[in-house]
């Protein structure tokens, strides 16, 4: 049996390097392994949102992290709107007041998952009660004898509809024409003491206003001019909606760029009036992008391409995506109706000329087609009735022979009233 050698300096020295080698590695794994986990695993996702309802429109306030997509179900059977870390809010409408789920579910790249669930309210009512702004009654006669046309210009905010009370015997009027400026004529045709009278309604909320005005008896001997419209009108309903469009880079394509090209279309019987985006882009990923509205109007249509950035901190990046919001105006026309003006009255200047303002649709009509009837006065006897405005007709005004033209003016007819010298 051989005699062991006892260890030298050199094993001494080899043991003690190992030792400090394994403490410094040790030491260096204890504080790198955060570190990486940190810069190369995510944290959780945390799935977080408020909201704030309007009517029967909720925006909802994204304030989640750590992840890079998911869905939004708002909880009322509507499709379901992919989520996109970059996009701050998200708006829906609801068809009808309810308590609806909203859920936002969450995911990162290494398919961790997070949701939140929370009940919402949707009552249905405005976040502002309505105001009229304005409320002027305005005769077009200095003398304000019957007949009298009054000019009502009114201005409201913050209304579903309002409610025209016009002082006689006519049944109330209810129009939802609550947008900018209204502006009618009203014709009273006998005196007496009237209250016209406007009220706007939002939800539970109201605001009133009204003015007395007093008609006095007819005037027979004055001449006098009476311009009346029959309209072919087709109601206008315009409305305002939000698309959410998703773009995502296939996780598959092995190319740097990919093109999209996404239509959507609209509800059936609305046509596109208008459509642009919600936001500037400003998201590197996307190129080229374009907007546009089908040669029908039902449809949008959404191009561009989505390019994947380079570098290295971009070399395990996810495949970029995109969920701009898209803000369109549609239109829907109904059929044709027939709707008569009120009769305008005013004196007429003899000789002279006397503007007669035009009869107009409230907001939400367009004019299909229309037929002016005017009627011309002395006194009680009517020297000139037509639908065809006259052009230099021979009448007898005051037991003088006149002759009368009437022409369209911008949103009056004139008629010009010459005594031709003996």
């Amino acid at each position: 049996m051989a005699d062991e050698k006892p260890a030298g300096k050199s094993g001494w020295v080899k043991a003690g390097v190992t030792s400090v080698l394994g403490l410094f590695s040790g030491a260096a794994l204890m504080y790198v392994s955060p570190l990486l986990n940190s810069a190369i695993k995510p944290g959780k996702p945390i799935a977080n949102f408020s909201h704030q309802a309007d009517g029967l429109s909720v925006t909802f306030q994204n304030r989640s992290t750590g992840a890079n997509n998911g869905w939004w179900d708002f909880g009322d059977g509507a499709a379901l709107e992919p989520f996109s870390p970059k996009q701050e809010t998200i708006a829906h409408t609801y068809a009808r007041p309810g308590m609806y789920m909203a859920k936002l579910n969450l995911r990162n790249f290494l398919g961790e998952e997070n949701e939140r669930i929370v009940s919402i309210n949707v009552d249905g009512t405005v976040a502002y009660p309505p105001i009229i702004e304005t409320f002027q009654v305005i005769p077009l006669k200095p003398d304000s004898n019957a007949p009298v046309t009054f000019r009502v210009v009114s201005k409201i905010k913050n209304a579903d509809l309002c409610i025209w009370s016009l002082g006689d015997d006519r049944p109330l009027e209810i129009s939802n024409d609550t947008q900018g400026t209204q502006d009618r004529l009203v014709t009273l045709s006998e005196a007496g003491y009237y209250t016209l009278r406007l009220v706007a309604v939002a939800g539970k909320a109201t605001a009133e206003k009204s003015e007395s005005v007093f008609v006095g008896m007819g005037d027979t001997v004055t001449p006098a001019a009476m311009l009346q419209v029959t309209f072919d009108a087709v109601r206008v309903e315009k409305t305002a909606k939000k698309f959410n469009i998703a773009v995502q880079f296939p996780a598959d394509r092995k190319e740097n760029s990919f093109a999209f090209d996404i239509e959507r279309s609209v509800d059936p019987g609305f046509r596109i009036v208008d459509a642009k985006l919600e936001r500037p882009v400003s998201d590197a990923a996307v190129k080229s992008h374009k907007l546009s509205i089908s040669p029908d109007r039902t449809k949008i249509r959404l191009s561009g391409e989505l390019v994947k950035q380079g570098g290295l901190l971009q070399k395990n990046a996810p495949p970029p995506s995109w969920v701009p919001t898209v803000q369109v105006t549609l239109e829907r026309r109904a059929l044709p109706e027939r709707k008569t003006s009120d009769p305008v009255a005013a004196n007429l200047n003899v000789p002279g000329s006397t503007l007669v303002p035009l009869p107009k649709l409230p907001n939400g009509w367009a004019v299909a087609d229309r037929k002016l009837n005017l009627e011309l006065r002395d006194g009680s006897t009517i020297i000139y009735r037509g639908s065809v405005l006259p052009s230099g007709a021979n009448v007898q005004i005051r037991n003088r022979a006149c002759r009368v033209t009437a022409t369209e003016v911008a949103d009056h007819v004139r008629v010009d009233v010459v005594v031709p010298s003996n």
